[in-house]
């Protein structure tokens, strides 16, 4: 029996790309997006986290009730170059804003982005973890930027 090899090659490819074993480097810890409300009236905000000039990896628009936090889990899973924008749609007076952020497979950032709503603005941030090997994990990192 005679083995085609461009079939095997191509195959063979094809499950690795599938696979995301190509290019595409997994993070130690999965980011989450935090969505938090500190004002004290209900806020529309619109969310999009992606990947710099590709399809947005999340993209809505939701109703915060005041003092909540909304938690997406495992949001961004590869390293890459990714922006997080808010836009707040609750009045006519749109306030935005976005961060750039490099993950790599190295530590340094927590694992999760903030999103946050406080009276009269917005933010985004990416927290860094102050201190990994003294605790051994993000709990009690801050949220500040």
């Amino acid at each position: 029996m005679r083995v085609d090899r461009r079939r095997v090659v191509i195959g063979s490819l094809s499950l690795l790309v599938s696979a995301g074993c190509l290019g595409e480097s997994s993070l130690s810890t999965p980011f989450d997006l935090r969505i938090e409300n500190r004002s004290n009236r209900p806020r529309e905000l619109s969310v999009v986290v992606d990947r710099v000039r590709e399809e947005p990896l999340y993209d809505e628009t939701l109703e915060i009730p005041p003092g909540e936090r909304i938690t997406e889990p495992a949001v961004v899973e590869t390293a890459g170059r990714y922006r997080i924008g808010v836009t707040d749609l609750t009045t006519d007076e749109e306030r935005t804003a976005e961060q750039y952020v490099e993950l790599s497979m190295g530590r340094g950032f927590c694992g999760w982005f903030v999103v946050r709503a406080a009276h009269e603005s917005v933010a985004v941030s990416v927290p860094r973890c102050p201190n990994e090997e003294a605790n051994g994990s993000a709990e009690n990192a801050t949220d500040e930027p």
